[in-house]
């Protein structure tokens, strides 16, 4: 598993949504049973949305400072 801060993101996830993805735990293929999360900062405008999708790969955690989903 990789962890950093968001400063430290050198290229977030943007999406044709708005939504700009800032990953800060996540999977890494340097790591060694990784635990299968991701927990970001997503940063998704007013009047913009999260399209619907799925991970095979990992579960999510939203945690909502602003705003609501």
């Amino acid at each position: 598993m990789f962890k950093t801060r968001k400063d430290k993101v050198k290229k977030p996830f943007v999406y044709s949504t708005g939504e700009k993805v800032y990953e800060l735990i996540g999977n890494s293929k340097y790591s060694v049973g990784a635990i299968r999360h991701s927990f970001s900062h997503a940063i998704i405008p007013t009047g913009c949305s999260s399209r619907p999708h799925y991970h095979l790969e990992a579960e999510e955690t939203f945690y909502f400072i602003k705003g609501e989903g």
